[in-house]
């Protein structure tokens, strides 16, 4: 995880403006943003983790928690 986060942030660049598409680079590995996927971020781009935590929980489009194979809405 911590890997694909630096790799983000050298893709994207460290800056606070760049939280975003790393999260959704996370999710678009990942499928979803675990707690220490948000602390790797938030210590990668030196950032507190209640700042990407309220980010990542902002947008419906970023899934927190594990999501099953079928989505029923």
């Amino acid at each position: 995880m911590a890997e694909l986060v630096k790799d983000l942030a050298d893709r994207y660049g460290r800056q606070r403006c760049n939280l975003l598409p790393i999260l959704q680079g996370v999710v678009e590995q990942e499928k979803y943003l675990s707690e220490y996927s948000m602390f790797e971020i938030a210590r990668e781009l030196d950032l507190p983790v209640t700042e990407v935590y309220g980010t990542a929980t902002f947008y419906s489009f970023l899934e927190c928690k594990k999501m099953g194979k079928y989505i029923i809405r």
